[in-house]
């Protein structure tokens, strides 16, 4: 019983007490109210400067977006620079053949020819291609000048070379004519053509003087 009373009393007077503080109203000083927003914001844009950190791109200001005339690039799909390539281009038909005169070996230009007689013109020329002649190489007729009338009409056969001739080689071409009747000047020209029909080189030409009677 003693050691209750006293227990009670104290109990008592700490409630009477903290009634008493509950009562009181206190006047915010405003200084210190300015200082704890202060404060508060600081601690804020702290914790979002933190934050943005973290993120990374959370506070970045973002990228402008690409215009609608650059947004996109039209790429060719196919290039116009031509492609270079290792593949080997084949000359063209008969571009690989070629001749060049040498001389006259008969009835050089100008010389005088028996009306009506037959004789044999020989050219000597030079294969400057680089293309083999074969033996399906041959002389064909071209033209004649308009007052050899039967040459005209009835123009020679082709004349086939009799052996082959090498790149740089030189070789004898002869066709056999009959001259015109009629005292007069004449001329006529061939060339020279490979396997396939293709004439190639240079025009081979005959010119030469009838003047006289033809033989009985």
């Amino acid at each position: 019983m003693k050691l209750r009373y006293p227990l009670m009393f104290f109990v008592t007077a700490v409630l009477v007490f903290l009634s008493a503080c509950g009562n009181q109203t206190s006047t915010p000083d405003p200084a210190s109210e300015a200082a704890i927003y202060t404060k508060a914001a600081e601690t804020v844009g702290a914790k979002l400067t933190m934050t943005a950190a973290l993120l990374g791109t959370a506070t970045s200001t973002p990228s402008a977006l690409p215009s609608a005339t650059s947004a996109f690039t039209k790429t060719p799909l196919v290039s116009s620079t031509p492609e270079v390539t290792n593949t080997t281009v084949l000359p063209t038909e008969g571009s690989c053949d070629d001749m060049a005169y040498v001389s006259d070996v008969t009835i050089a230009d100008g010389s005088l020819v028996s009306p009506g007689s037959q004789f044999i013109k020989t050219w000597r020329i030079k294969n400057t291609g680089q293309c083999t002649w074969s033996t399906a190489y041959h002389l064909v007729y071209g033209w004649a000048s308009d007052n050899w009338t039967a040459l005209k009409t009835f123009p020679p056969a082709a004349v086939y070379l009799t052996q082959s001739v090498a790149p740089g080689e030189e070789v004898e071409v002869s066709v056999t004519l009959t001259a015109p009747s009629g005292s007069n000047s004449y001329s006529a020209s061939f060339r020279l053509q490979n396997a396939n029909g293709y004439n190639f080189g240079t025009i081979l030409t005959l010119l030469f003087e009838v003047n006289g009677t033809p033989a009985p």
